[in-house]
């Protein structure tokens, strides 16, 4: 299932880090189908989100905001580094009771679609980008279902465009923001 991310998407504080060794030294992303590992480091200081309703939790890094938090919609705000066109990142996770649909995998094809399995995990993964007046929101997401709630993580990347900023402004490095995606999906659990 793939979201559209308007322009009048919730604004968010982020803030704004360093990037760590730990994120400067993270493996490449593994290719269609291949087991994704969890990334090595300490998260004993990471937050858990647990939604009872979908029967699930993740964790996400102390520095990320949880913006708001219901059974079907959660956000979670999380920091990004200063300077560069990179305005927010944030995580939306959004839980269907109703329908598994959006994570049925049989009927998703194409270049931005594909099945990795990170934890364990079977997720659907796909990739989307929206423009929208000087805006662009670029959108991984990661579906999974258990039979009875169908869960998407909808991690985005909202950047203005650099063209518009006087003086300019540096692009941001989108490895680098995107690295801590995989991280928070390897913490996905379905709870018993």
């Amino acid at each position: 299932m793939i979201v559209s991310i308007s322009c009048n998407t919730l604004s968010s504080q982020a803030t704004s880090v360093p990037l760590t060794d730990q994120e400067r030294d993270a493996p490449p992303a593994a290719e269609s189908g291949e087991e994704i590992s969890p990334a090595a480091g300490d998260r004993s200081d990471w937050l858990t989100y647990t939604n009872g309703a979908g029967g699930f939790q993740i964790q996400y890094p102390p520095d990320g905001n949880l913006e708001y938090a219901g059974d079907d919609s959660t956000r979670i705000a999380l920091p990004i580094r200063a300077g560069t066109n990179l305005m927010e990142k944030f995580l939306d996770i959004i839980v269907s009771m109703d329908s598994v649909d959006g994570c049925n995998f049989s009927n998703r094809s194409g270049d931005d679609v594909s099945i990795e399995t990170i934890g364990g995990i079977e997720f659907l993964v796909e990739l989307s980008s929206e423009g929208a007046v000087g805006n662009v929101y670029q959108t991984l997401s990661y579906s999974v279902t258990n039979g009875r709630a169908c869960v998407s993580l909808y991690f985005t990347l909202h950047s203005g465009n650099p063209g518009n900023y006087s003086p300019p402004i540096d692009e941001f490095d989108m490895v680098a923001e995107s690295e801590i995606f995989e991280q928070i999906v390897a913490t996905f659990a379905w709870l018993d």
